[in-house]
């Protein structure tokens, strides 16, 4: 049986109680290492980071030149 590949589930077996590890960012994909506790898999989800948006929490005022 061919498994699909999504976030949280073991590709597998299909269990969707992975435990995660190590985080790692580079400059446009982010890992995590996970290993499946039912088949005792292991491996990594790879997300690609891509710009959406600025969430301006303090907005100052132009500097005098």
């Amino acid at each position: 049986m061919s498994k699909i590949h999504e976030e949280g589930i073991c590709p597998v077996c299909g269990c969707s109680d992975l435990n995660y590890g190590e985080r790692d960012i580079d400059s446009d994909t982010m890992t995590y290492d996970w290993d499946c506790p039912d088949c005792k898999s292991d491996g990594m989800e790879v997300y690609n980071i891509q710009f959406s948006e600025h969430d301006i929490l303090t907005k100052g005022k132009k500097k005098k030149q």
